[in-house]
């Protein structure tokens, strides 16, 4: 029990310094992986999950469960890694700027994010984009 206690101990303190500035101030957490964590403390990615399960952070935000605070790990271009929360924002950006008339498909914004440097599928598009609210694009063309 002490060992996993230890285990939980390293891999929360590891945690609050990738993600200080969410915990401090709120908005979005930043981009972060279980093999990041894995990485930084030497432990298994299994470890790690372990470690966090059912664990719970109280920060400004209020209680915040730690397994929230991790990203499915999108890339975005060589090595970087995105929040689903990034992605989403891209979308959103996307849709609100593209013409009314000849709305962007999800295999356009596709391709506009991948020019952009994400790397993302377009059912991944089609995922965010309906959990975010947005219609598919003929629901969102206006005939004028």
């Amino acid at each position: 029990m002490a060992k996993r206690r230890d285990w939980t101990g390293q891999v929360a303190r590891c945690i609050a310094r990738l993600q200080s500035d969410y915990l401090l101030f709120g908005g979005l957490s930043a981009a972060m992986t279980l093999r990041d964590i894995a990485d930084e403390t030497g432990f298994h990615v299994s470890t790690v999950s372990r470690a966090i399960k059912d664990k719970y952070l109280l920060c400004c935000q209020g209680t915040v469960s730690i397994k929230s605070m991790f990203s499915s790990g999108l890339r975005f271009g060589a090595d970087a890694v995105v929040t689903p929360a990034m992605i989403c924002r891209q979308i959103d950006a996307l849709i609100r700027a593209e013409n009314v008339n000849s709305p962007f498909s999800d295999e356009e914004l596709k391709r506009e994010l991948v020019s952009s440097g994400f790397v993302v599928s377009r059912r991944t598009i089609a995922k965010y984009r309906t959990s975010m609210g947005i219609p598919a694009s003929p629901m969102r063309m206006r005939v004028s």
